[in-house]
């Protein structure tokens, strides 16, 4: 029952006559632009322009190619303005409207606007902080993408977002943009230059370890973390006092689970990724720290982790590792990895990260009988997880447990605490087991077994009577041709060394695990032929038991 709709052609009719009438106006506003010297006019035919480009996007092409958009960046540069703030944002307004569209964003990056508005951050002062306030939201779209790299630099806009954020000139919201463009920009390595040369990292330092917290103190951690994932600044921030002010943040919010304390944290963890950092981190304190904050009841995993982690990477410096123990690091490592075995699925990160310490801990025949004969148990844990305790078999808890039995089996002080913890009937089951035939898990037992197996007395007797022959038999036959098979021969080998043992070797079937590797030519002849060369040299009986066989 309505009125009957407009026609078609009049309907487009009216459309076209809009954008005549649009064009008529941008048209009126460039003339204002290019001649006028009245700052009231200035201010009112940019509110204009970008009013009109804001609800006609077809005027944004004409805009720039009737030259409009260039007469904004020169009323910029001039400030034409006067003292408008109101003019100065409006043309701020104007740019970034124009970046949104491709044709836009090609012509800033190609013309002076970028550099214009690097001039807006740089006299914050006269051109108003709303202006400076637009231009970081201009330049956080810019920095969003390496394909603007070059005109950024070009146009000074690091140096002059670096001063703005020194001057805190934008206050609250900008300044944490400004420094999120700071961050997006130093993945390229022409930034950090600038960064460090121009101060940048002792104006990060200085906002993240202030005592006013928020979302700038925040993003200057996130600044700073970013900033040592860098192998060439980590030397750098150490002299110029990161971990002080990291371990500030850390030893303040650790406790109750900050996010300011949790950057700190990985800011502390990418430093220390570097083989000169590490000592002087330890002379700073960081490995009390760190073990303090491990030992503390209710500091939240996710803190816990980051802390082994910084564990983890200290202990891979020969330098460190016989202090980190000295000082408990083991004993912690395994308290933790013990509670993390009792909360399953989720303790799982925080197990490996504490496997992994252990590991890089071992490695040093100074840390080896102080671990194993650790009242906190450290072999009867590896045992566990070795045997894949809380884990998938084969899984990355399994290897590093291997790995670390293996390191540890090395060396006269250790051997017998090594087969005292249980050690054996674990690493006969993973040299032995069929579904991990060829895989790291099983060379990392049958590493385990040889290291042992150079051992005399009672540990090769252990190794024997525990099913080590029978178990390195089958890593012989269920194996391809390789270093899981030629590590086995080896270590049958060293238990075929010695006067005492042949006789008990051949009625375990040694004899036939030998022999066959002796008749093909390979890597595991020798050795194999070494083995039988041992066998012969006992008793009577072994040797006409091993002719008969």
């Amino acid at each position: 029952g309505g009125s009957a709709p407009p026609e078609r052609d009049s309907w487009i009719g009216g459309a076209q006559e809009s954008q005549r009438a649009d064009m008529t106006e941008l048209s009126e506003i460039g003339g204002i632009l290019a001649r006028s010297g009245d700052p009231e006019d200035f201010s009112s035919a940019l509110n204009r322009l970008h009013r009109l480009l804001e609800t006609d996007i077809s005027t944004q092409g004409p805009c720039i190619s009737q030259g409009v958009a260039d007469s904004v960046v020169v009323a910029l540069e001039e400030r034409k303005g006067g003292l408008l703030a109101e003019a100065h944002l409006a043309a701020v307004k104007v740019l970034r409207t124009l970046m949104r569209n491709p044709e836009g964003l090609q012509w800033m990056v190609q013309g002076r606007a970028v550099a214009a508005l690097s001039g807006v951050l740089r006299r914050c002062e006269d051109y108003g902080k709303s202006a400076a306030q637009e231009a970081v939201i201009v330049f956080l779209s810019l920095s969003a993408s390496r394909a603007n790299e070059d005109v950024l630099l070009r146009s000074g806009s690091v140096e002059a977002m670096l001063d703005f954020v020194k001057g805190a000139q934008g206050g609250g919201q900008a300044d944490v943009l400004a420094l999120k463009v700071l961050m997006n920009l130093s993945s390229s390595a022409n930034v950090r230059t600038i960064l460090v040369g121009s101060g940048g990292i002792e104006t990060l330092l200085a906002i993240a370890g202030s005592d006013e917290p928020g979302d700038r103190q925040l993003q200057a951690l996130k600044n700073l973390m970013n900033l040592a994932a860098s192998m060439e600044l980590k030397v750098e921030m150490l002299n110029r006092g990161a971990v002080q002010v990291l371990m500030k943040s850390i030893q303040a919010g650790t406790a109750t689970g900050t996010e300011e304390s949790l950057l700190a944290l990985k800011g502390v963890m990418n430093l220390v990724c570097h083989q000169d950092t590490k000592v002087p981190m330890v002379e700073q304190g960081v490995i009390e720290a760190m073990l303090s904050l491990c030992s503390a009841g209710e500091v939240p995993q996710e803190h816990q982790v980051q802390c082994v982690r910084i564990l983890m990477s200290m202990a891979t410096h020969r330098d460190t590792k016989v202090p980190m123990v000295e000082r408990g690091a083991a004993d912690i490592a395994v308290t933790l990895a013990l509670e993390a075995l009792q909360q399953g699925e989720a303790g799982r990160e925080l197990q490996l990260e504490c496997l992994k310490t252990l590991m890089n801990l071992s490695a040093h025949m100074e840390t080896k009988a102080t671990m194993v004969s650790s009242s906190k148990g450290v072999v009867p844990l590896l045992v566990r997880c070795a045997l894949g305790d809380g884990s998938a078999r084969g899984s990355d808890h399994q290897l590093h447990a291997l790995r670390t039995l293996t390191s540890l089996s090395v060396g006269e002080s250790v051997e017998q605490a090594v087969v005292d913890g249980g050690a054996i009937p674990t690493l006969v089951a993973v040299a032995g087991d069929a579904g991990l035939a060829g895989t790291e898990h099983q060379l990392q037992a049958v590493n385990a077994i040889m290291n042992l197996s150079a051992a005399g007395g009672a540990v090769k007797q252990a190794l024997v009577d525990g099913g080590c022959v029978e178990a390195l038999g089958a890593a012989t036959r269920g194996t391809p041709e390789g270093e899981n098979r030629l590590q086995a021969v080896k270590a049958l080998a060293n238990l075929c060394a010695g006067r005492e043992m042949p006789a008990q070797l051949v009625e375990r079937g040694c004899a036939e695990a030998l022999s066959g590797l002796a008749r093909h030519a390979g890597g595991c002849q020798e050795h194999a032929v070494k083995a039988l060369s041992y066998l012969c040299s006992g008793d009577e009986g072994a040797r006409d038991e091993l002719v008969y066989r």
